[in-house]
């Protein structure tokens, strides 16, 4: 818990509430502002037109920044909208205190009109001019470092601060300290800058002795902890990462557990939420539970079929499919069915096809219809290379297999990318494209 809390005040002085005579020149090129302005004045009967003297009222001579100590006025002054020899807004002075304030150096900013001065009045945050961490033991030195986004000689943030917390007490319990404390205190410092100190109570790091499924009848536990992210411990190797508790990839694993029903063919299957972690604090074990509430039938195939957008032979592409009808459904073939279709059309042009899978249920057997929808087929517009220092253009463009004008395909995406890393020459390349709506893309390599 964060000890010193300091309250940002968001001062707007009543300036932001001035309704001003209806100028006759155009003062704003956003049309919003204008309505808005309008509206303003129209609730108040502003009807008359101002004369010269009245205008000159409202009219900006100088623009003043206080409190700016460790950021330049010049990068505030490129911030604001305002500027001297326009006339004064309040809805571009609102805009501006907003834009200053997304800076995130100041705890407060107010604004004062006089006498043809705007005034900006600005209390910068304090610098973090130390960080303590104490009470870190067994969690890794250099994991640690890692997450500490929080650094000295940065400006102070109550948000912040709480941010890292919860992700430094989020890693912990990826380690299995799923009792760490953490609270931290602030020390005001002369010159506006502040000691920050984190107290760490780590606890002790759990590991997972046993993971059980109870109403688990048709499916064995041994098929489903295989499906699960969670391991249990090995007595003689406790040096490994598996067995640890994550308490996020334990509740993780209560979707990957009904998956993995899915992929047996047990539709109907149901875990109940969440799962339960039964600690034995004396041996630092913990014991998971995932309760199965309902297994459901397991369903075979009665009826493949495809609808939709049909451009190849429909009779092919289902005896190609792994899905098969009179044996059992699985949910991991149907996706994979899923992209091979898409692959089809997009390997033609369609780049953006899609293919659903509908589903119907009687007793324990299933119809499943492939609905395709083709788009219209789209051609590579410009390819585009970003991020290459040394090799030459051409280099990389003869290693495309996709060329400028003619349509898109999938596969020539692939072949692409594994001809780009056989060269040697690159660690990493990502190859995106951007469809645009003329039905054309363009090609990003990274």
């Amino acid at each position: 818990m964060i000890k010193t809390l300091k309250k940002i005040s968001y001062s707007v002085i009543a300036l932001l509430f001035i309704t001003f005579p209806l100028l006759t020149k155009k003062v704003y090129s956003q049309k919003e502002e204008i309505k808005e302005e309008e509206q303003e004045r129209e609730k108040l009967g502003a009807e008359k037109v101002p004369q010269a003297s009245e205008q000159q009222i409202w009219q900006i001579y100088e623009i003043k920044i206080t409190g700016a100590e460790r950021v330049s006025e010049e990068y505030i002054r490129s911030v604001i909208l305002s500027k001297e020899g326009k006339n004064l807004s309040p809805i571009t002075l609102r805009q501006d205190i907003e834009r200053i304030f997304k800076l995130d150096f100041f705890d407060d900013v107010k604004a004062d009109f006089k006498d043809g001065t705007l005034t900006f009045y600005l209390k910068e945050k304090p610098i973090i001019s130390e960080i303590q961490v104490e009470g870190r033991k067994d969690f890794p030195e250099e994991k640690f470092k890692e997450i500490m986004k929080l650094k000295q000689g940065d400006f102070f943030d109550e948000m912040k601060l709480k941010s890292q917390i919860d992700s430094i007490i989020s890693e912990y319990r990826k380690e299995g300290f799923i009792f760490t404390r953490i609270e931290s205190e602030i020390e005001q410092l002369p010159q506006n800058r502040v000691k920050v100190k984190i107290k760490i109570e780590e606890g002790k790091k759990f590991l997972v002795r046993k993971i059980l499924f109870s109403g688990a009848k048709k499916l064995s536990e041994d098929e489903l902890k295989k499906c699960i992210q969670t391991k249990e411990t090995n007595p003689l190797k406790k040096i490994v990462r598996e067995g640890k508790v994550d308490i996020n990839m334990v509740n993780l694993d209560k979707e990957n557990a009904r998956i993995c029903y899915l992929d047996w063919g047990f539709l109907d299957a149901e875990i109940k939420s969440p799962p339960a972690i039964i600690i034995n604090p004396a041996k630092e074990e913990t014991l998971i539970l995932f309760r199965v509430a309902n297994e459901g039938e397991r369903y075979k195939v009665k009826r493949l079929d495809l609808a939709g957008d049909i451009i190849f032979d429909k009779k092919q592409i289902i005896d190609n499919l792994k899905t098969k009808k009179n044996e059992f459904v699985s949910r991991k073939k149907v996706v994979e069915d899923i992209e091979w279709i898409t692959s089809l059309y997009q390997d033609v042009g369609f780049a953006q096809a899609r293919v659903d899978p509908l589903v119907s249920k009687e007793k324990d057997m299933v119809d499943i219809e492939f609905q395709i929808s083709r788009g219209d087929i789209s051609y590579i517009r410009n390819i585009n290379i970003r991020g290459n220092t040394r090799t030459r253009d051409f280099v990389i463009r003869r290693n495309i297999s996709l060329i400028e004008g003619e349509a898109f395909s999938r596969t020539a995406l692939i072949k692409s990318y594994f001809s780009l890393m056989r060269t040697g020459f690159f660690e990493k390349i990502d190859i995106n494209p951007i469809f645009l709506e003329d039905n054309r893309a363009d090609l990003y390599i990274e």
